[in-house]
């Protein structure tokens, strides 16, 4: 471990949390005591999900913006302002700075149309609160904890002037933020997540470490691993894993696929290069993203080393294949329908007569992160051997316009550019990508196929199809409403009925539960003491009603949800979900219980004293 990654460890990590359920008491270092609780839906502070800390604020004095701009300099090395809007001209408490550099923190990750970040104090005992509105509650924990240790960083400076932090090792602000990007690393998961946002798609987590999630509701819901969903089958995502198998099926179908061999060993490869002729194309047989791949392999020194590179991404050999010439195009299809066509570029600089290729690099690389638009340009041993191949380096100063190629394959993973063709496309190539989707059992596949004129069929032109993908790319919102598309026809929203009634007589519960029933559904109830599907019991005794309205959601037989609960239970926990489609609230619960319930009026009924 580097100096700066235990200097930050040491800045960010340093708490200790003890977790009930969705209740956390945690303490920072100095004997600061929060407590922390997760909302799964509307609640007290927010209308929408998030994680609130309550907390004894370390400092009742507040500070001048001039003052905090100054330490927040040393933190984030004067990157960028912390003040989102206009800078204060009042003093800030310490709930207001951690929730400014919550705003802050969170607002690369924010959804579209979320709020954010809101603070205040608890009337109950006049603690402070700040609360983090997100769809990853891992996400929003780690953006409080970091707020609160800056803002007590930032008050210790002036106050003591001493710090925890060592800026010179350490980076603090831009190591958190990269930490929080993490999280969300997965470009495509996260414009179709922005996609149901915009479209009311409610979402959920099956199992976050595998990056699977289910968008829609009970019967409704869909299983997605980025675009990868439940109706691709098996096989064809072993097709797809294996270059040599999904070739031998691209040419038995009648299709242009790539004349290659496999090489074990380098003697293996060479010999494979002379018999089917320079130039070549070296890649691993199995792996993705562009790892490990050659193109325009010339002569065998350069295959030497192309080979040591793609088997060190590969166990099961090395694929030699002949370079087809052309441009590399993205066939994305879903649900047996061509979506759309991508011509895709290497990853390139332009000359501007002043930079060098690595200063190049770093201007567009910092464009990239403040657009938030494609991969880094990440600058390694592969981009130094084609720089050099072309007689450049990493110090040549191209002349105004010249481009300079850095990669040898495009691909967006590792920084290549798109383009979007899908109107050019001829009805052949169109045809054949659709059979391709078929034949190898997927719903989603991204085929990659590379051809001179992409207007031109396949009939007609040298080309070829070289590689199948089992998780074809979504790279913006429109994009991803077509794939949603597939799955949510417009006027879908991927929601089941759903009920909430709060302190309702015994007999209002049967009722409502009684009338869904004989319209045929098969419904889902829970209460704090019991999950019913049907007339089947479901979950464990120790369950909460959180974890009990999550079991029904995410089983595909349920296909209406009546949630009982009580108005303690509503204060103290919030909604467990987003929205209900009817809410029914007994005329003696507390006044302010009309707080946690949904304020989009439109799309939701409150119901007060209805029997």
């Amino acid at each position: 471990m580097s100096d700066s990654e235990a200097s930050l460890m040491a800045f960010s990590c340093d708490v200790v949390y003890s977790k009930n359920n969705d209740k956390t008491t945690l303490f920072l270092p100095n004997c600061m005591h929060i407590q922390t609780r997760v909302f799964h839906g509307p609640n007290q502070y927010a209308d929408m999900a998030g994680v609130v800390m309550e907390f004894e604020p370390l400092f009742n004095t507040s500070l001048s913006a001039n003052a905090i701009d100054t330490q927040w300099e040393k933190l984030n090395e004067g990157n960028e302002t912390l003040w989102m809007k206009q800078k204060p001209d009042e003093e800030i408490s310490f709930t207001d700075l951690s929730a400014a550099i919550a705003s802050y923190l969170h607002q690369p990750v924010a959804l579209k149309h979320q709020a954010c970040v809101a603070h205040g104090q608890s009337d109950e005992n006049a603690a402070s609160w700040v609360i983090v509105c997100h769809y990853r509650l891992d996400a929003a924990h780690l953006i409080l904890h970091s707020s609160i240790t800056l803002a007590k960083e930032i008050f210790s400076g002036i106050f003591t002037g001493r710090s925890n932090i060592d800026t010179s090792k350490s980076k603090p602000v831009e190591n958190i933020r990269q930490r929080i990007a993490r999280l969300h690393a997965t470009p495509t998961r996260q414009v179709l997540m922005d996609a149901a946002v915009l479209r009311d798609i409610p979402f959920y987590p099956i199992s976050t470490g595998g990056n699977i999630w289910q968008y829609g509701q009970g019967i409704f819901g869909k299983h997605y691993r980025s675009a990868a969903n439940e109706f691709d089958s098996y096989t064809g995502g072993l097709l797809c894993r294996n270059k040599v198998w999904s070739n031998q099926l691209i040419h038995s179908l009648g299709f242009p696929g790539t004349v290659h061999g496999v090489a074990h060993n380098f003697s293996n490869a060479e010999k494979i290069a002379s018999e089917i002729g320079y130039p070549v194309v070296v890649k691993p047989i199995d792996g993705g993203m562009g790892r490990g791949i050659t193109a325009s392999i010339d002569t065998p020194s350069i295959l030497h080393d192309a080979f040591r590179l793609a088997a060190k991404h590969s166990q099961q050999g090395v694929i030699v294949e002949r370079h087809v010439k052309g441009i590399d195009h993205r066939l994305s299809v879903f649900g047996g329908q061509l979506a759309w066509v991508n011509a895709k570029t290497p990853a390139r600089v332009i000359g501007d007569g002043i930079h060098s290729v690595r200063g190049l690099i770093e201007l567009d690389n910092q464009l990239r992160q403040s657009n938030k638009t494609g991969k880094q340009i990440v600058m390694d041993n592969a981009m130094n051997t084609l720089l050099a191949k072309n007689g450049l380096s990493f110090d040549y100063c191209p002349t105004a316009g010249e481009v300079v190629y850095l990669r040898s394959v495009a691909n967006t993973s590792m920084g290549g550019g798109s383009k979007e063709v899908t109107d050019r496309i001829h009805p052949d190539n169109r045809e054949m990508a659709e059979t391709l989707a078929r034949a190898f059992r997927m719903d989603a596949i991204g085929i990659d196929f590379i051809t001179e004129n992409i207007s031109c069929s396949w009939r007609d032109s040298e080309c070829a199809v070289i590689e199948v993908n089992q998780t074809p790319g979504v790279l913006n919102v429109p994009n991803a409403e077509k794939v949603l598309l597939r799955m949510f026809p417009p006027g879908s929203e991927g929601r089941m009925p759903t009920v909430l009634l709060i302190d309702p007589p015994r007999e209002l519960a049967q009722h409502v539960a009684k009338r869904l029933i004989d319209a045929d559904f098969c419904v889902g109830q829970a209460t704090d003491s019991q999950t019913l599907l049907g007339d089947c019991s479901r979950g464990k005794t120790t369950d909460t009603l959180q974890a009990r309205v999550n079991s029904l959601i995410l089983n595909p037989q349920c296909e209406a949800l009546v949630v009982i609960a009580n108005a303690d239970s509503i204060m103290q926990n919030g909604l467990p979900l987003d929205r209900f489609d009817l809410t029914l609230i007994e005329r003696n619960v507390p006044s302010d219980i009309p707080r946690c319930a949904p304020r989009r009026e439109n799309r939701r009924r409150v119901v007060p004293g209805s029997h």
